[in-house]
């Protein structure tokens, strides 16, 4: 008797367990398909990355050509405004020695 209840038990568990093969199943592909979905995502993300590193990379060559570019037309400019500063000290001179040699000639 008490053997029969063990084995009504061991059936009643071993359906029960049949019944889970299906679900347990099925939620093994649905996570197969969210492994694959996060691994392709994943992948995609690096890609990505990688092009931010890149493009981050030329930003800062672009910044920092940029910023030389910059010293170099400032030196440039400090040179044209100094030879201006020359002109225009020779240019009042020329001014002064024509105001004395039409003050002579008069």
């Amino acid at each position: 008797m008490h053997t029969e209840v063990l084995n009504q038990c061991l059936n009643e568990d071993i359906s029960f367990a049949k019944k889970q093969v299906p679900i347990v199943t099925e939620n093994l592909g649905i996570q197969k398909v969210i492994t694959n979905q996060l691994n392709t995502t994943q992948a995609e993300a690096d890609e990505v990355q990688c092009d931010l590193t890149l493009v981050q990379e030329k930003l800062k060559k672009m910044k920092l050509d940029a910023n030389n570019e910059k010293i170099s037309l400032e030196h440039k400019l400090l040179i044209v405004k100094h030879r201006l500063s020359n002109k225009m000290a020779d240019l009042n001179q020329l001014k002064m020695l024509e105001k004395g040699l039409n003050a002579e000639g008069c």
